[in-house]
């Protein structure tokens, strides 16, 4: 057994890390300058970040414990809860490894002087099969009460968390279960294949305003292609389109996805990418169209194939992506995404015009900040116009079962976030502020502010659509947590948490309300999928 335990755990696992905050900032403190490394394609793939069994026991400082001063029972113990899966079974030929997941936390939001909780119980099942074939999958059952704010955007958006469709639980709960799984194949040293049901995330940032992991999980199919200095991703969805007036037999609409991102290490420090998706439904209300095959092209520019096929066929986006290390630790970042857009809007940007859909980023990280080996800071802006990732009809707008597939702030606002993660041992500290303003309705005049709607439904002419529009909803929200890891192999953690959240308008009305929350946590968490809780309110 002692043989098997030294060569378990995090070695041999499943392709790709786990898409989570606390992985990513791992991972960019671990990886050296690279042109072999695309720090923009996540989840990321096990073969280019290793992270194996020592590089966790020095990170968290786990050593061995002494047998001559304890007892058999407490070194099993010592290992199950501590340092090493709770099941496993490893082999030359085959590995699979079962593990529990937790989410117990409660606590008391000042705000409202209500209490809150979340219990979420699971287990996760991973491992390989050969040298080449990888699977994970994990599923968790949640019920919950949470702060006023965070159960209006539940109610707007119908799920919880971006996890999955929820039902009432209580008086005024949720339950919601929630699942991932995945299946990997590398296809000798250029090519890995993968599909399941997950999120994927395009982008060197806390956000992205390509693809964020922000939304509900879809199904995918997705090839990645590294070659020399280059990463080719092509990534193909299956996703719903949740409005209730489409749905046909009680089933939810299908919209289907292809995306392209590309991946270019130009030098050590210089990084180039480029992004276009398509989503593809009918812009003609009542009618269901499947996926297009035309579009499984792998290297065709969708927006000329779009043209070919006629543009009432589904909504394409491109985007530009660059990464520069300024010193060998510091990198600045940008992104900017176009939708539809044109040269008389574009003439007329200054006067509002509603035909100038795009976002853009500005950023830079910091890991290994000022020498420290475990301090991480990031700064970052965020910015879209109205009606970025809007269409001509749901079935074609840039979401997933009501989520959107950007930015969780959609369209039509301006975010601030700073963000700083230190860790000694098994200790972790994060402080994340979040500050901006998006606009807020507050009639039925379509001012660009909600994705559902259409584009063709201006509410003011074509001009005088700018950011803020008509009413400026001013957010801010802090976030301070402090954790203990209890088992580093799956990242459960003792955990205590605290938010405040303020928000104001520019000016008063009956349909306006702020909210605000006070929210103190504390509890056990398994930190092996993301949790952001950071979004806003359309209205």
């Amino acid at each position: 057994m002692s043989n098997v335990y030294a060569q378990s755990s995090l070695e041999g696992r499943y392709e790709f890390h786990p898409l989570n905050l606390e992985t990513k900032i791992f991972i960019l403190d671990k990886a050296e300058p690279s042109e072999q490394i695309h720090t923009s394609v996540w989840p990321q793939r096990r073969t280019y970040v290793k992270a194996d069994l020592e590089s966790y026991k020095q990170l968290y400082g786990i050593s061995s414990i002494d047998p001559s001063k304890s007892s058999r029972f407490t070194r099993w113990i010592d290992k199950k809860l501590l340092r090493e899966d709770l099941i496993f079974a490893k082999s030359k030929d085959y590995a699979f490894y079962i593990n529990p997941v937790l989410h117990l936390q409660i606590g008391r939001d000042a705000f409202t002087q209500r209490q809150t909780y979340l219990n979420s119980r699971g287990v996760t099942v991973d491992g390989k099969i050969g040298n080449n074939l990888t699977f994970q999958t994990f599923f968790i059952e949640n019920q919950g009460y949470f702060p006023e704010f965070m159960n209006e955007y539940f109610r707007q958006k119908g799920s919880a968390f971006g996890w999955t469709l929820h039902r009432g639980y209580g008086r005024s709960g949720f339950d919601f279960p929630f699942s991932l799984g995945q299946v990997s194949y590398n296809a000798g040293r250029f090519f890995n294949f993968s599909a399941g049901h997950g999120n994927h995330f395009f982008g060197e940032g806390y956000r992205s305003l390509f693809l964020d992991d922000h939304t509900i999980p879809y199904g995918f199919f997705r090839i990645e292609t590294t070659v020399w200095k280059f990463k080719y991703v092509n990534l193909y969805t299956a996703m719903s389109d949740i409005t209730r007036s489409f749905m046909t037999s009680g089933r939810f609409l299908p919209k289907y996805s292809a995306m392209h991102y590309l991946s270019w290490n130009i030098s050590n420090k210089f990084n180039l990418s480029f992004f276009e998706s398509i989503v593809l439904g009918s812009d003609t209300l009542g009618i269901q169209r499947g996926f297009d095959v035309n579009f499984l092209n792998p290297i065709i520019l969708y927006r000329a194939l779009e043209a070919n096929r006629g543009f009432n066929t589904g909504n394409a986006m491109i985007g530009v992506g660059a990464s520069y290390k300024v010193f060998k630790r510091l990198t600045a970042y940008t992104q900017i995404a176009f939708d539809d857009f044109s040269f008389e809007g574009l003439g007329k940007l200054s006067q509002g015009h509603y035909m100038n859909f795009f976002a853009w980023q500005l950023g830079i990280r910091y890991p290994k900040a000022f020498g420290l080996q475990r301090l991480f800071l990031l700064a970052e802006v965020n910015q879209a116009r109205p009606f970025m990732y809007a269409h001509r009809s749901t079935i074609t707008n840039y979401e997933h079962l009501g989520l959107p597939l950007a930015h969780p702030w959609e369209t039509n606002f301006r975010e601030t976030v700073l963000l700083g993660h230190y860790s000694y041992k098994r200790w972790e500290a994060l402080a994340k502020l979040n500050v901006g303003f998006r606009g807020t309705d507050t009639s039925t005049a379509n001012w660009g502010n909600d994705i559902r709607r259409s584009y063709e439904e201006l509410g003011n002419g074509q001009l005088g659509y700018y950011i803020g529009s008509p009413v400026k909803r001013a957010i801010i929200q802090a976030t301070f947590r402090v954790a203990y890891v209890l088992q580093p192999v799956v990242n459960m953690r003792l955990e205590a948490s605290y938010t405040w959240r303020n928000e104001s308008f520019n000016m008063t009305h009956p349909s306006l309300k702020a909210y605000s929350m006070n929210w103190f946590n504390i509890g056990v968490r398994t930190a092996i999928f993301g949790w952001k809780d950071d979004f806003a309110l359309i209205r």
